[in-house]
């Protein structure tokens, strides 16, 4: 985003939240650069209450107490915390008059004093459907807390494709309130703008992928699949649904067949025959010789970005067909989309034994990228707003 808005012309302002990480010594050089490459005008905010605000929690918390409750964050953030974000950002904001304010996540409205700004042009960039995304995890995550997980220690049912589902869950309504106060909100995915488009009446509504450079890395196709993740329950729950359901099926016709997947969570997973946990490592070292990425995601909202960043790395996807559709790929094109475990491991099986298939599904898969995630994409859509 930034990147598009400076080939627009713009000068650019960064306000945001500072963190333990962004103060501390080792991102001191991220955060250089950052400047160097974006803008030098970067502000962080802090939550260093005076002492009249901490009276204020105090006496917050000492009525919770009386009813043994801790304090709800939310309620916290509304009477205490939001009030300081709004002054701070207006005081910032009037000295940068801006032409245009982006507003980044659902949780950064707490910074923006909408009858302050009410001349100025707004735009939203949800991401996500926030309040969804918050209410799956409250679900998935508890089945996902005795770690090191194992195939053989979670429910069989949060396995199930259509775990999620069973529960018909939206958004908040708050969560539309406050996109319809924004003047633009962007959407991440398709059927989020829809969903936003259904329950605003003001805010223009309009898709925007997440963008991705493509990455030239000399694919040979010749290692085994690879498959970065995070440790948050989406990733873990899809590992599980890997090893579980799909694994046994691919490994009984391919005895060798193995992935390495990486990210930190040595210490969340128990690992199958097959799988490798190779900790944190480098994706574009990893996608050089990778045959094809699986990604066994069934859970979540927004933009399977794993996937846009494989692809851009040239490097084919197998993927679930929520996910897929999320992510852009077409199947038998750019990468191969399956519907239940059998597909999943067809496919996976499919491109171990081709990899003229990998290659040529690979090469397909970073042109899609080239031609429509790229730079001058980002530049033209954004264009259309801010002019």
């Amino acid at each position: 985003m930034l990147s598009a808005l400076k080939e627009l012309g713009f000068d650019i302002t960064v306000a945001g939240m500072k963190t333990d990480w962004v103060g501390s010594s080792s991102a001191m050089a991220p955060l250089a650069e950052f400047k160097q490459r974006f803008t030098p005008n970067v502000r962080l905010y802090e939550d260093e209450l005076t002492k009249e605000e901490q009276t204020l929690v105090g006496r917050l918390c000492r009525i919770y107490g009386l009813f043994k409750k801790e304090p709800k964050y939310e309620f916290l953030e509304r009477v205490v915390y939001a009030p300081r974000k709004k002054v701070w950002f207006s005081r910032i904001a009037d000295e940068a008059s801006p032409d245009i304010i982006f507003t980044t996540y659902l949780k950064s409205d707490l910074f923006m004093d909408h009858a302050h700004f009410k001349r100025t042009k707004t735009v939203m960039d949800s991401i996500d459907l926030f309040t969804l995304n918050q209410r799956m995890w409250n679900i998935v995550e508890p089945y996902l807390l005795e770690t090191p997980l194992s195939i053989h220690n979670v429910a069989d049912e949060v396995l199930e494709l259509d775990f999620i589902d069973r529960f018909n869950l939206k958004a908040a309504a708050n969560e539309f309130k406050t996109y319809d106060q924004y003047d633009h909100t962007l959407a991440i995915v398709r059927r989020e703008e829809v969903a936003i488009k259904a329950n605003t009446q003001h805010t223009k509504v309009q898709t925007i992928p997440m963008m991705q450079d493509t990455v030239d890395v000399g694919n040979t196709y010749a290692g085994v699949p690879f498959l970065p993740i995070g440790p948050n329950p989406y990733n873990l729950q899809g590992l599980l649904y890997l090893m579980k359901k799909v694994l046994p099926l691919v490994r009984a016709s391919a005895p060798s067949f193995s992935i390495r997947v990486g990210g930190n969570i040595e210490n969340l997973i128990v690992p199958e025959p097959g799988i490798s946990l190779v900790g944190f490592v480098s994706a574009k070292s990893e996608y050089t010789d990778a045959c094809f990425m699986p990604c066994p995601v069934y859970t979540g909202t927004g933009q399977q970005v794993k996937i846009t960043e494989a692809m851009a790395h040239g490097v084919p996807v197998v993927a679930l067909q929520d996910a897929a559709e999320r992510a852009g790929v077409r199947h038998g094109e750019t990468g191969l989309v399956a519907r239940n475990a059998d597909e999943f491991a067809e496919y996976m099986l499919r491109l171990w034994n081709d990899r003229a298939l990998c290659r040529t599904l690979g090469k397909n898969a970073k042109e899609l990228i080239a031609a429509e995630y790229a730079l001058p994409n980002l530049v033209k859509l954004l264009s259309n707003i801010v002019r």
